[in-house]
């Protein structure tokens, strides 16, 4: 699974997505940061990579419905991500 490696989110300029390094462990602490920076993202490649990172925190936590919703909105957002890849295979590998 992704989570655990480096993978940088968004860093914009109101706010900054901690990498899944950072949150090792804490993935329910995540969550409320990586709502917020997704709320305050203002181009479609933010919200897409701060969705992807929703998605990956989601699939860890093995909730599948919201790890899914996630993934849905960063394809809409930007079908080109580049953490698209990684964030389908988490969901994808849920039972």
């Amino acid at each position: 699974m992704a989570v655990g490696r480096n993978v940088d989110c968004h860093h914009g300029q109101r706010h900054i997505v901690p990498t899944n390094d950072y949150w090792i462990g804490h993935h329910e602490d995540a969550l409320p940061l990586l709502s917020s920076a997704y709320q305050g993202s203002s181009s479609n490649v933010g919200r897409a990579l701060n969705a992807c990172c929703l998605a990956l925190t989601h699939a860890a936590l093995g909730d599948k419905a919201q790890a899914s919703k996630w993934l849905v909105l960063a394809l809409q957002h930007d079908p080109d991500s580049y953490l698209l890849a990684e964030a389908t295979a988490a969901v994808s590998a849920m039972p």
